[in-house]
């Protein structure tokens, strides 16, 4: 596996081969389009349709860690390319310690009774399902998900006290998670594969 990152508070991009991905912080809207931009021109060649996707794909996890995680301390991307036979896999994760999906939806009246983390962070995959009760949002997530389910990619949402896992093939799984595993904000992984 090959792993690339842009370290973009030095703004000098690396290489590493093993070990674990390196993360790059951001904290703002413009660093969530500087990042993009970077992750467009790391793809060398140009982007082909699902790359763009892909990048559209960061673009949403990124906007939503820094709207409705209530988190000052910033938020983090790791991203690695992994070489298989007759194709790229691809993997965006984003990570914040924010309040979590199923507290910022319960900030909501209409979902405050969702007790379970999972239903809660399945249902803000839904379309115009926000913490912000507000009509026009709610859409990223359900983005993320058709994009991830039209290219037969993979996507792994854990906040709070629960995840939901999206396979290749559409299959989703709701778990819960207990004690220590439990975790303060959230963590998104995107994994779509691209012809060589």
């Amino acid at each position: 596996m090959k792993l690339l990152v842009e370290n973009y508070d030095a703004g000098v991009a690396g290489d590493f081969d093993a070990g674990i991905p390196p993360i790059t912080r951001f904290q703002s809207v413009d660093d969530v389009e500087q990042i993009a931009n970077n992750l467009e021109l790391a793809s060398g060649l140009g982007l082909t349709g699902p790359l763009v996707e892909m990048v559209g794909v960061f673009y949403e996890l990124a906007l939503n860690a820094v709207e409705h995680s209530q988190w000052a301390g910033g938020y983090y991307v790791t991203r690695a390319d992994n070489n298989i036979v007759g194709s790229v896999e691809h993997t965006v994760g984003i990570a914040d310690c924010g309040i979590g999906i199923p507290a910022s939806l319960r900030r909501n009246s209409a979902f405050a009774d969702v007790l379970n983390d999972p239903d809660a962070i399945a249902l803000a995959t839904d379309l115009h399902v926000t913490g912000t009760g507000e009509a026009h949002r709610g859409i990223g997530l359900d983005h993320v998900m058709n994009v991830v389910k039209s290219l037969s990619g993979s996507l792994t949402i854990i906040s709070a006290g629960g995840s939901l896992n999206v396979e290749p093939g559409g299959a989703i799984m709701k778990g819960n998670l207990e004690g220590s595993e439990r975790l303060a904000g959230t963590v998104a992984v995107v994994t779509i594969s691209v012809p060589a």
